[in-house]
């Protein structure tokens, strides 16, 4: 059996050197590597990678290389970075060149094609190539399949993921929601994989006591994650709380300007060093993520798209506060201090009275996630699931 992956994964030095790369998501990367690192591991030669070139240099055109991702050599298709439209019609075309190439080669064989996501910039190569060759598809489903948020272009790209999906054979998920509504197909669905070098940081070293409590807040700076409510969460606070928080996105201004209006209140630290952000994990006294269930993108990410800044939350040891919401996982619920709503006096009163088992539930959700949040062990369900086609 052959099994070929279409995705746009970086690895890690590019990525952690690369400043220009504001808008690669490190939670969808770290996904990919997830799935290629042990894919490779276990399938070796019969396994490839197809992904989306991006040279370390300011360019607007990337060059065809092979790069090692995840231990794997894979290939990155050419594209071409200046123009959205021009951008999206040289991965398509790209991706379509180079899947086809190797499907050729492998023809008589059971092959396996899986997708990072539904998005059509790599499901229309799918379409593109199913004419003439049988193989099965599998999309991951890493992030939400719509993204309603978008607007424009974008918009109109995402519009068509949700028909294209409907070729998928079977679906590897975070979040049975999306699989069971999209596909009606089998699925897996799998917890979050952390990187290695995070579980390096499980051991929390004991702050001194203080009357001040910290807060913090890492991820995208948008109406997903409710910014606006923390935003007035952190101008009503009493006057001990401390916000720290690091990120990018449409409310960074509001954050930046907020925190030189109020600098003993809030630090905003913008975007930084994933390790960074690990070690400030470590040091705070709470950590905090709210999903915006207050209109109709907001509701729908709530119930199809996973966060997987809670595992991240969890292997600190340090208390996390979330609002209550469908993507959330049920194996991680036990670990968490989910609020009924979003309120500010709702957050407050939990912060002052907090439950009585609150470390205990934090450290068990660390020990949850330092057992359960690996590659091996959650890449072994896909493996399994993959191998019955």
């Amino acid at each position: 059996m052959k099994v070929i992956f279409l995705g746009n994964a970086l690895n890690y030095q590019t990525v952690k050197s690369n400043k220009n790369i504001s808008t690669v998501s490190y939670a969808d990367n770290q996904a990919q590597i997830s799935l290629i690192k042990e894919f490779n591991k276990y399938y070796k030669e019969d396994f490839k990678v197809i992904t989306a070139a991006y040279n370390n240099d300011v360019t607007l055109k990337h060059k065809e290389e092979n790069v090692l991702i995840g231990g794997a050599n894979c290939l990155a298709i050419k594209n071409y970075s200046g123009n959205k439209i021009i951008y999206y019609l040289s991965i398509i075309i790209g991706y379509t060149k180079q899947l086809n190439r190797l499907l050729k080669q492998y023809k008589g064989e059971k092959i396996i094609v899986i997708t990072n996501g539904p998005h059509a910039f790599r499901t229309l190569p799918i379409l593109f190539t199913r004419k003439r060759f049988d193989y099965i598809f599998i999309p991951f489903l890493v992030g939400a399949v719509e993204l309603p948020e978008l607007k424009g272009l974008d918009h109109i790209v995402a519009s068509f993921s949700p028909k294209l999906l409907k070729m998928a054979d079977g679906t590897i998920t975070y979040v049975k929601n999306s699989a069971v509504l999209y596909t009606k197909k089998p699925y897996v669905e799998i917890l979050y994989s952390l990187n290695e070098k995070d579980f390096t940081y499980k051991e929390k070293k004991e702050k001194k006591e203080s009357d001040l409590i910290k807060i913090l807040f890492t991820g995208a700076l948008n109406d997903i994650n409710s910014i606006p409510v923390l935003i007035n969460l952190i101008k009503i606070s009493p006057k001990n709380y401390r916000f720290i928080i690091c990120g990018s996105g449409q409310y960074e201004n509001e954050l930046q300007n907020l925190s030189k209006t109020n600098s003993k209140k809030v630090k905003f630290l913008g975007l930084i060093n994933h390790d960074k952000v690990i070690e400030l994990q470590h040091q705070v006294d709470y950590l905090i993520i709210l999903r915006n269930k207050k209109d109709d993108f907001g509701l729908y990410h709530s119930k199809y798209s996973m966060s997987s800044k809670l595992f991240e939350y969890l292997l600190s040891g340090t208390p996390v506060i979330v609002n209550d919401h469908e993507a959330m996982q049920k194996e991680i619920r036990p670990y968490l201090n989910i609020i009924k709503n979003t309120e500010p006096d709702t957050i407050i009163n939990l912060i002052e009275n907090p439950p009585k088992d609150l470390k205990a539930k934090s450290k068990k959700g660390q020990k949850f996630v330092i057992d359960n949040a690996k590659d091996e062990i959650q890449m072994k369900k896909v493996i399994n699931f993959i191998n019955k086609f």
